[in-house]
């Protein structure tokens, strides 16, 4: 008797199994379903894709000054910064006047984000450059997703 595959339930015929025509076309079956299933997965995924329009992904590097602030500029309106130190990130969103930071072992902070055409200034109320991404000497990585539209 043959065994089945564990998600689909699938014919595994052992050597000594025989084999039945009505067997293939129960597996088929079964096939033809779950890639229907996919291909409607695939069409709305692709919908959804399309409705949210057209971005530039940006990435760039900046060394901390060890100032209260820090303001990145872009070569595009950014939509979503996300700034990554040795053990911190920040993350501001376009629309949202706060960001968060979140210091690896730590703990967190918020951060007051001002957006200005193509810059994005993220000034923290506390005077800790490591929550603010800021620490004098310090290389930072940020991944921004821009409008490619404007």
């Amino acid at each position: 008797m043959a065994d089945y595959t564990e998600h689909y339930q699938l014919h595994q015929w052992q050597p000594q199994d025989p084999f039945l025509r009505t067997d293939f076309n129960e597996d088929l079956q079964k096939i033809d379903t779950a890639l229907d299933g996919l291909a409607d997965k695939t069409t709305a995924v692709e919908t959804a894709v399309a409705l949210c329009g057209n971005c530039i992904l940006h990435y760039s590097t900046y060394v901390g000054t060890g100032s209260g602030k820090t303001e990145l500029t872009f070569p595009g309106k950014p939509m979503l910064v996300n700034v990554m130190g040795t053990n911190i990130w920040m993350v501001g969103i376009q629309g949202v006047d706060v960001g968060i930071s979140k210091n690896a072992g730590v703990g967190g902070g918020w951060q007051d984000v001002v957006w200005t055409g193509n810059t994005v200034t993220f000034e923290s109320n506390s005077s800790d450059m490591t929550a603010q991404c800021n620490n004098k000497g310090e290389t930072y990585t940020v991944i921004c997703f821009m409008m490619a539209d404007e």
